[in-house]
């Protein structure tokens, strides 16, 4: 089994939300043409998304970050992504019923 695993810099220069999502998943996408059946992200990876967030506090960052994975990124790759990809997003913030919790999505036969 061949596992890929992604380092990135949390000082990166900003981008647009859309510019970051088209670099993340042309690199998921590089990964599995070189023949990774598994592409691993470093583990604070999605906290990177609290820059694309209006929040005025430390909560609503969180709770933001948790919608944004939610709603955008995580459709996005499902989407984009053949079925027989597993892509492991390292952690974030996950908000559910009313709670928020440390969690680390994880795309396998085309689900969540």
């Amino acid at each position: 089994m061949k596992i890929s695993v992604i380092s990135y810099s949390l000082s990166q220069d900003p981008m647009t939300l859309s510019d970051w999502k088209e670099k993340l998943l042309s690199e998921i996408k590089s990964c599995v043409d070189k023949g990774s059946e598994v592409v691993l992200y470093p583990e604070l990876f999605l906290m990177g998304l609290a820059r694309y967030t209006d929040a005025k506090s430390p909560l609503e960052e969180i709770q933001k970050t948790a919608r944004l994975i939610e709603d955008d990124i995580l459709p996005f790759l499902k989407k984009e992504l053949s079925a027989w990809t597993t892509v492991i997003l390292g952690t974030g913030p996950r908000e559910h019923h009313g709670n928020i919790y440390n969690s680390s999505p994880i795309l396998h036969k085309g689900d969540w």
